[in-house]
């Protein structure tokens, strides 16, 4: 957009300033795309591409009910746009559609969520995050075809000294206790057991930390 569009539009749970979310560089590098609610009450808004100047044109390409985890990109050929969708269920999975609009079909399904998909820079893959195992995991889908296969991280290589910490919470009767922990390093960054859901805290104070903090449950035992 040229500037920040306030909208007469009756949103409950958006701004009444438009938003631009998500910008994606094409291919050749002489256009974007983005998520944007401009004109629209509900969702994070639909698809947006303009050219890469200043003052540029915008305009709308595919609309749909979105939400912040849409984050489409462009396949390596420039012809065709990855991106996750809830449209017609709960649960968000793949959608493609061509770069220029058009109709979009789903590529994945599932009672669970495919999100944040990346075009490998072949254009025979797809990365993208699920939560299908209740964490979420990195997972590799074949296009076009289908296949999906796990991501899995078989060693661990820090580029610092790391130790290994274990963590006890006891209640008043001395047997654990559930409680949220939050674990902060030197470095400033959170730290959490593998297996641990790490959430993060929306509400915080940016004079006393600069991101959210993170923090993990435990039911009172955590290695």
């Amino acid at each position: 957009m040229k500037a920040e569009n306030v909208s007469d539009l009756p949103r409950y749970y958006y701004s009444k300033v438009d938003h631009e979310i998500s910008p994606v560089w094409s291919r050749d590098g002489s256009e974007l795309t983005f998520v944007s609610n401009h004109g629209h009450i509900h969702g994070t808004g639909g698809v947006w591409r303009m050219k890469a100047e200043p003052g540029a044109e915008t305009r709308e390409i595919h609309y749909e009910e979105t939400t912040w985890r849409a984050r489409p990109d462009f396949s390596p050929d420039g012809t065709r746009m990855v991106y996750a969708s809830y449209l017609g269920g709960q649960w968000h999975q793949l959608w493609v559609m061509p770069s220029a609009g058009g109709d979009a079909f789903p590529i994945s399904y599932g009672d669970y969520d495919n999100t944040n998909p990346r075009w490998s820079p072949d254009g025979t893959k797809i990365a993208f995050i699920s939560n299908r195992g209740g964490n979420t995991s990195l997972w590799v889908q074949t296009f076009p075809g289908g296949a999906q296969t796990e991501v899995t991280v078989r060693a661990r290589k820090y580029r610092n000294p790391m130790g290994r910490l274990s963590l006890r919470v006891l209640g008043p009767t001395g047997k654990p206790l559930a409680a949220r922990v939050f674990i902060t390093g030197a470095d400033g960054r959170a730290y959490a057991p593998d297996s641990a859901w790490i959430y993060a805290d929306d509400s915080f104070t940016r004079s006393e930390r600069p991101f959210e903090a993170h923090y993990f449950d435990t039911m009172g035992r955590r290695r």
